[in-house]
């Protein structure tokens, strides 16, 4: 999620119409490979890479993870 609004932001602009009402957008995405894939990706992080704190690590991974399958399907 901190990586969708904060890098990707592929929903920004519906989201900014729908501000002023107060309310979320009618449509939605259909569900996606991506956050399962980047998900997915942070838990083996986590549980593999024995160096630092792992938590840590599985939250930089999945971050990573999401942004760079995000801007590969947008190229």
């Amino acid at each position: 999620m901190i990586a969708e609004y904060y890098v990707v932001r592929r929903h920004r602009a519906a989201l900014e119409r729908t501000r002023s009402a107060g309310s979320l957008p009618p449509e939605v995405e259909p569900l996606s490979l991506r956050p399962l894939l980047a998900w997915s990706g942070g838990v083996a992080a986590g549980y593999l890479i024995h160096a630092g704190i792992p938590a840590i690590n599985a939250l930089l991974c999945g971050f990573l993870v999401h942004v760079a399958l995000s801007w590969r399907n947008a190229a």
